[in-house]
Parts: structure tokens; sequence; C-alpha cells
């Protein structure tokens, strides 16, 4: 994503999509247009906007909702004065959540053909509504992909990217990978012959670094021992053997050299096609020391700018503990870190 204006970025993450509430009080209040100004104040030059379907979709009607869309619009729109561009990721859509994995019950889009119209339509409205936004404005058609194969993505992403460029031809849109935007699984996505299309990972290596004592991962919330980077592993010996031997086999400590193997696959296939390819989540924990969090930023975002990969940080509030609760930076140097 060479010079686009999507290279450095922060995404806007539990605002419209993994929302602490589903209400005007919160969303207006949460997001507000001093934290784009401070966005680009900072250096950055675009956000990442996942939003979930209920926001703007209501299921019972099959009617989707202004009053919730018109977030989506205040956030371009303000992104735009500011001069920040904006990906709208589609976090949730109905029929599948990155949350629920491998649940074919509640993962039903791929065996739903009803659900599979209603994300083309989907698309297909963003695209009409947007239809006068420029480069300023890419659409990312599905947050973690967790399929056993890329197969049922491949079959339908490229029918949702046709829609798309019926209404608007010149939209760039981002595609990812499966098992969670995995970079290793580029290698399975179908490849197009469409200079519109970014091909998108996602990088939290290593996971027991930048997810430590996380209350959502039992694994991680159960181990007690702080975590520093860079991470010498037989420290943690125990850990791997019952949650990650491939380290343990591979590697004695993970610092920079180590991390960007865990890229490598995404720039071999960036090099590989002549495309462009954006990560469009990493991060390290509040629950990390910053010093380790500042140098983790530095080394992977060096990485990332060596190789021409835009990227945006997860997230803006939340997780990293980039802002505190007034909004202000906590560390000026993972500010000058993430903003490079």
């Amino acid at each position: 994503m060479e010079s686009t204006g999507y290279m450095r970025g922060l995404n806007f993450g539990h605002w419209i999509s993994q929302y602490g509430e589903l209400s005007d009080d919160y969303f207006k209040s949460y997001i507000t247009e001093s934290d784009f100004e401070q966005v680009a104040r900072w250096g950055f030059d675009h956000i990442r906007l996942p939003i979930d379907y209920p926001v703007f979709y209501n299921e019972k009607t099959g009617e989707f909702i202004e009053n919730g869309l018109k977030y989506a619009d205040f956030a371009i729109q303000t992104a735009k004065k500011y001069g920040l561009n904006v990906v709208l990721d589609l976090h949730r859509t109905p029929g599948y959540s990155f949350n629920n994995t491998y649940d074919k019950v509640k993962n039903s889009l791929f065996t739903n053909e009803n659900q599979q119209k209603l994300f083309i339509s989907i698309w297909q409205m963003f695209a009409e509504r947007y239809i006068n936004e420029g480069d300023n404005l890419y659409f990312e058609l599905l947050n973690e992909l967790v399929q056993e194969s890329s197969e049922p993505w491949n079959e339908l992403w490229p029918k949702a990217v046709k829609a798309i460029e019926e209404i608007s031809p010149n939209r760039k849109i981002v595609v990812g990978s499966n098992h969670w935007n995995n970079p290793d699984e580029l290698k399975y996505l179908k490849v197009l012959d469409d200079p519109n299309i970014v091909y998108n990972f996602h990088c939290y290596a290593p996971f027991l670094f930048t997810h430590q004592r996380a209350s959502w991962e039992k694994n991680m919330l159960a181990y007690p021992c702080s975590v520093v980077y860079p991470m010498n592993v037989k420290e943690h010996k125990q850990f791997f053997i019952d949650n990650d031997p491939w380290l343990l086999e591979n590697f004695d400590r993970i610092g920079k050299e180590e991390l960007k193997t865990f890229i490598q696959s995404a720039i071999d296939f960036k090099k590989e096609h002549n495309c462009k390819v954006y990560c469009g989540e990493f991060g390290v924990i509040e629950n990390a020391d910053l010093d380790s969090a500042v140098r983790w930023l530095n080394d992977i975002i060096d990485i990332f700018n060596e190789n021409g990969i835009g990227h945006a940080a997860w997230s803006y509030r939340g997780f990293a503990k980039i802002t505190d609760e007034n909004r202000n930076a906590v560390s000026e140097e993972m500010i000058k870190a993430l903003s490079k």
C-alpha cells in the first residue's frame, strides 16, 4: 500500500463494533470529532473503522437502519475533514462472526444462500451510499475469516467484489485470509487480476506476549508470569509445551529477526503476485510492560515499512492502551513508534 495514504493507521475498535452497548448515547460519546483531530495531529494517515451489522441492519424487518448508518457517515466525513482515509471493515455480518470460530450453527454464512445474498447486498448498499467518495475510502469485506478451508470464502468474496465494482468500479477492496487473517493463509486466497484488490493479514505474534493475561483467553489468563519483549522462549518452556510447541522447537529467543519470520509469508505473497498487502490489525495488550510494547511496535513497524506494508494498530481505545480514560496518549514513545 505504498504512498496511498494507508501506511500508518489506527483502528477505532470498540465503537460501532464490539461495542460496550448498542445505543446512541454510547456511540455519540465513545468516539468524537476530537479523536479524529488527535489521530491526524499525531501523524497517522488513516483509520480502520470496524462496524457490526446490528448497528445498521435489522434482521427482523430486513431493513437497513439509517440511524446506525449515520455513524459510518460521520466517521468518513470527519476523517476527510482532518485528512484521514478510512478502511470500512465489516466486522460481523449476518451468519458470520470471528468470535464463533468453527461453530457451523452460528456461522452459517457459507452454507446459507440467503445470507450470502444479504452479504453481497450489504456491500452493494455501501457502494451506492459512498459512490461519491474517492480513494479516501476502502472497503474491507469481512473481518477474520475462520473456516476449515479457504474455498468457501474464495467462492463468495469475488462475487462481492463484482457487485461492488458494478456500482463503484474504482473502489479499493480489502480481502482477508483465513484463520483470523493469518499471514500463512494468504497463499490459499484466490488472486484476481484486479488492481483494486488489497490482501489483508493480522499479526499478534508471539501471542503469549501480545495477549498476556487476556481475560477472554483461558490459557493466557491462567498464566501468571509477565512476558517481556524480546522474549526468551525457554523462560516459558512449560507454556509452550502445553500450547505452542512449534515455537519451543524453532526459537530460543523472539526479537525483530524472529518477528519477521511470522510475517515472511505475507512479504513473499506481496512479491510473488506484485500486489498490495495490508496488516489491518496488530498490537500489544495493555497488560504488557510499556517498554516491551514500544520495542515490539518499533520492530514490527520497521518490518512493515521496509516491505511497503500499510498497517493499522488495534486499537486507539481499549486493548493496547494507546490512550487513557481522558483520551490522552499514554506514551509519547508509543505514538512515535506507531506513527513513524
